[in-house]
């Protein structure tokens, strides 16, 4: 059995992926919390983080290999 759900899933990996972000949004949205949860959320909270990352990383490199600018 284990190697038909593997072989399904390295077969049709993005429906199967989309198949399980759909079950994990909807069990997400069934649990009473404060604040809202959402697979959506979760995605654009890690890239506010790497956006801040790579705003440190870009302001950093301007420092250390300046550019020629006009």
């Amino acid at each position: 059995m284990l190697s038909q759900v593997q072989l399904f899933v390295s077969n049709n990996l993005m429906s199967a992926s989309a198949t399980a972000a759909i079950v994990i949004e909807f069990a997400l949205r069934l649990v009473p919390s404060s604040k809202p949860l959402s697979i959506l959320y979760a995605i654009s909270a890690a890239v506010h983080s790497l956006g801040i990352i790579f705003d440190g990383i870009a302001t950093f490199l301007d420092k250390i290999l300046p550019q020629n600018l006009k």
